[in-house]
């Protein structure tokens, strides 16, 4: 198995905003029952929890669709109109990153000065979104190229690691600066 640590990267990103004095970190997420997603879950409740912040059932947003750009914009919208305080959101995917960074606007609010937001995967339209998406990201072409290698050798009977993991990076884009 070749993946990346994204337990690890979220925990990252979760602590860069708190770091960015962030207090009130919702998790936005459509995969809460997935492998992957309940990993990126554990990250982000570690940080709050190590940084004596609240993670409760009121600070976590399933979508129920896929991680779409719409659903995510609706209920960040919805969340804030409830009255309930954010300062920052993390997200599973930069499509749900820039749908909430657009229900943030179309509340009335600021990214980042009054919210600041993350995703995760670096996609291409983090880099063209208003404003630039910072993301985790987990280098796709080094899980290519490794995934390629275990299967070069076990197809040669060699022997070959039974776990690879890969660390994740953040980066730093106009969406969490201070």
């Amino acid at each position: 198995v070749v993946t990346s640590d994204s337990k690890n990267g979220i925990y990252q990103a979760t602590a860069s905003l708190i770091e960015k004095g962030c207090r009130n970190i919702i998790f936005i997420s459509s995969f809460l029952a997935t492998y992957v997603s309940t990993n990126r879950f554990e990250g982000y409740l570690e940080c709050m929890h190590d940084h004596g912040l609240s993670a409760s059932r009121n600070t976590i947003i399933q979508l129920e669709s896929g991680p779409s750009i719409v659903h995510s914009e609706t209920s960040v919208y919805n969340y804030i109109s409830r009255g309930n305080k954010v300062d920052g959101i993390i997200c599973t995917s930069d499509n749900q990153a820039i749908g909430a960074m657009e229900g943030v606007k179309r509340r009335g609010l600021r990214v980042p000065e009054d919210i600041k937001v993350y995703g995760f995967d670096n996609q291409f339209q983090s880099r063209i979104s208003t404003p630039t998406l910072s993301t985790v990201e987990r280098s796709p072409s080094s899980l290519g190229r490794i995934s390629s290698e275990v299967l070069m050798n076990l197809i040669r009977n060699k022997p070959a690691e039974k776990t690879t993991v890969l660390s994740c990076s953040l980066v730093q884009r106009e969406s969490t600066a201070s």
